[in-house]
């Protein structure tokens, strides 16, 4: 995504029209919408690896 911004900015950068700063907001903020998606679905990942209760957990508590 980072590689496709420079690109646009590059092969664009004499050339701009109306579209172009439309096209680099769009594409910035996929890019954006993306890397918070990425974040949450790590977030909601690391939560269910901590609420995960083992076999041998079960057994302690049953022990106490």
């Amino acid at each position: 995504m980072i590689i496709l911004i420079w690109h646009i900015w590059d092969k664009m950068s004499g050339h701009w029209t109306y579209l172009t700063p439309i096209s680099l907001i769009a594409t910035i903020l996929i890019t954006v919408l993306f890397i918070i998606r990425l974040w949450i679905e790590h977030q909601d990942k690391q939560q269910r690896n901590a609420k995960k209760v083992t076999q041998p957990d079960l057994v302690e508590q049953k022990n106490k």
